[in-house]
């Protein structure tokens, strides 16, 4: 029988002759392509749609060989995913494959994220944007010991450029990663590692064999150029649950990102937006990651996120949703954006709050924005 939960860790025990004699381990192991996941996609912008994944495809790479099991470098790794998410699944599947010892915060908070490092020296930590911006926000972070972190890895979003530069001076001794995936490509994934020589590219693919950037016809494009951005599964690739092949999404192997990138000779992939949030303004089109970067460099805006409106002759245009500190100004914020930004680029509208809505997964839902603003200004 289970023990119940250590009072002062929160974990669960059994002994192994207990687990393989637990109700349902005498029934028969599932096939390698039998059902054995159906995650959602995270809705920020429609409606969430669920994500078949096969017992092959959840296995694929984990081994017994204890000299290629993953997180070697580290005795233990440190996450507070949700274990709904594709992130948080990734690191349940860690828990049992990984040389490390997993550590999983029912819940975050900065301070005891930062505690949780210091006390068990952690050297693997896992965040998404938005928890990485928590982090830098919070003083008594600063009074932790994270001289220990060696990997420093960023799911779910781009880090914006401030993001990851200042993660790299708070953990001065961690390569920052951003693992570029999806839900609906997992396992296929790009590690790319961050070079703070190059803060406007989420880093250099570790490799470039299973990444592509296409034109809408599918042919791969020269390097410099825009395209669509696609990885390729190094197994059984997943499918819409309950849905007829999606060859939009999946082809073959290969699977669409929904981002527009592009690759410089050096193999460095910047990622120019959301193929959904692109915002297509007059004859201009604008992209919304640029723009959230711009608004990040203000030392006074502690989150924040852009997107489009219609607008009755452009089509559309630019709106702001900020996380300010202090008594910023939406004329301020524009004066300082003038200096980075081009003057279709600029904020149309922007909207202060406390905090950003975000789903379990830490992606901004745009959709909700976009609702607030219509509410803020109705008359």
């Amino acid at each position: 029988e289970l023990t119940p939960p250590d009072a002062g860790t929160g974990a669960w025990a059994a002994p192994v002759e207990d687990i393989e004699t637990y109700p349902g381990s005498e029934l028969p192991p599932p096939a390698a392509g039998d059902l054995a996941q159906i995650l959602y996609t995270s809705g920020t912008t429609g409606t969430p749609k669920g994500v078949a994944a096969t017992h092959a495809n959840l296995a694929h790479g984990c081994t017994l060989d204890a000299r290629r099991r993953p997180l070697g470098h580290s005795a233990h790794f440190l996450h507070a995913f949700p274990v709904g998410t594709n992130a948080g699944q990734t690191m349940l599947i860690n828990a049992l494959d990984a040389k490390a010892t997993a550590i999983a915060a029912p819940r975050f908070t900065p301070g005891h994220f930062a505690r949780l490092i210091e006390r068990h020296a952690v050297g693997s930590v896992f965040v998404v944007p938005a928890m990485a911006i928590e982090l830098l926000g919070t003083e008594q972070v600063r009074r932790c010991d994270l001289s220990g972190v060696r990997l420093l890895g960023s799911t779910a979003a781009a880090l914006p450029q401030s993001v990851a530069l200042g993660l790299s001076r708070l953990f001065p001794q961690a390569q920052i990663v951003n693992y570029y995936t999806s839900t609906e490509a997992a396992p296929a994934q790009t590690t790319m590692l961050f070079d703070p020589e190059h803060p406007d590219s989420p880093g250099r693919p570790a490799s470039l064999r299973d990444l592509r950037v296409t034109d809408d016809a599918g042919r791969v494009l020269p390097v410099g150029e825009t395209g669509e951005v696609w990885l390729r599964s190094p197994t059984t690739p997943r499918s819409y649950y309950g849905e007829e092949p999606d060859t939009a999404v999946f082809s073959g192997r290969w699977v669409r990102m929904g981002d527009l990138g592009r690759l410089d000779a050096d193999g460095f992939l910047y990622l120019v937006d959301r193929e959904r949030d692109v915002i297509k303004s007059g004859a201009y089109k604008v992209s919304t990651l640029q723009v959230e970067n711009a608004l990040h460099e203000h030392p006074a805006v502690v989150d924040a996120a852009a997107f489009g409106v219609p607008h009755p002759v452009l089509g559309m245009t630019v709106a702001a949703a900020v996380v300010p500190t202090g008594n910023l100004t939406a004329t301020e914020l524009r004066v300082f954006l003038m200096e980075r930004l081009a003057a279709h680029e600029l904020p149309g509208h922007v909207l202060f709050r406390e905090s950003l809505p975000r789903n379990e997964g830490g992606k901004i839902l745009k959709r909700e924005l976009r609702r607030l603003l219509d509410d803020e200004v109705r008359p």
